[in-house]
């Protein structure tokens, strides 16, 4: 199991390699690892870039008999900048084939529909439209 807080993971080990084979920790999104160490001891652990992610390499023996838990410091790629649009366009049909022209086009500040209490149009009911 691995969490996040801030620019640090923290991989839960159960099962302690010793001196076997690598840890292979998948990258679901980019970032790259600068440093690892344990967190109980602070012992540096190995960390090299592997196919589609890091392979970590404790030494000794494990800290804790249950989970041990390696620190990873972590550099996320730069963030997107922010756009200079208005929004996102929206468009709502009345057939689930997405054909033909749109009963509505509209552009939308933010993404955040809540059709509770208000349809994107009042001329059809909410259950006839559906959206792109």
């Amino acid at each position: 199991m691995v969490s996040r807080n801030g620019n640090k993971l923290y991989a839960s080990v159960y099962t302690w390699p010793a001196s076997g084979p690598a840890l292979h920790l998948t990258a679901k999104s980019p970032f790259t690892v600068t440093g690892a160490r344990m967190l109980a001891t602070g012992v540096a652990v190995s960390v090299t870039a592997s196919g589609d992610g890091y392979d970590l390499r404790p030494t000794g023996s494990a800290p804790d008999p249950i989970a041990s838990v390696i620190e990873l410091d972590i550099t996320p790629p730069p963030a997107h900048p922010v756009g200079t649009g208005t929004g996102l366009t929206a468009q709502f049909w009345t057939n689930n084939t997405f054909t033909g022209t749109p009963a509505v086009t509209r552009v939308d500040p933010t993404v955040n529909a809540d059709w509770k209490y208000r349809l994107p149009r009042t001329s059809h009911p909410h259950h006839e439209l559906l959206r792109s």
